[in-house]
């Protein structure tokens, strides 16, 4: 029987990154999930669950997030499920969690993203209503092996149509360049 309950990051964040570097196409830690913890900004709204199999291991976990700088109502949502649960109502439980986390928010629009290669997740969003708005792939450089004289004069060539490269370290981090 699948149980619920509120994630602790320090006892459950290792068996996600295991089944994070599974799922995806980078791995990932402990140490990487408790990071991005650290880099949220403080006022975030968070509900995070996990949920565990008969032995009382993770096989899965929802994420609801809402930052300052999302618009009004709008609401990240991230659900994994271990592959070896998938089919088994474990995401579709996870999924009317976050529901119920969120009735009282009104109005709502979920969001969130699903790797354009994995089917299962596409029809489990479809079933419940989400829609493809865009697609996003994944891209890799070797750094060891990258030529970049092939590339030269590219950023001049850029910036001298007007286009200018900044960061927001440069730009000072305010709640408007974040939102630029």
């Amino acid at each position: 029987m699948t149980t619920f309950r509120a994630l602790n990051p320090n006892l459950d964040y290792p068996r996600m990154a295991e089944i994070l570097s599974q799922l995806e196409s980078e791995p990932t830690s402990a140490a990487e999930l408790h990071e991005e913890d650290q880099a949220r900004p403080k006022d975030t709204f968070l509900f995070r669950e996990v949920a565990l199999d008969d032995a009382g291991e993770v096989i899965g976990w929802n994420r609801v997030e809402r930052r300052s700088t999302h618009s009004a109502g709008h609401y990240n949502v991230r659900l994994k499920i271990h592959p070896k649960a998938r089919g088994q109502g474990v995401g579709a439980e996870l999924f009317n969690r976050v529901v119920e986390a969120l009735r009282d928010a009104k109005p709502v629009k979920m969001f969130g993203y699903v790797r354009d290669d994995e089917a299962f997740s596409i029809r489990f969003a479809e079933k419940r209503g989400f829609q493809i708005e865009r697609q996003q792939f994944d891209s890799k450089l070797n750094l060891e092996t990258f030529d970049e004289t092939l590339f030269a004069g590219v950023i001049e060539a850029v910036e001298a149509t007007g286009i200018r490269f900044s960061s927001l370290a440069q730009e000072g981090d305010t709640e408007t360049n974040r939102r630029k």
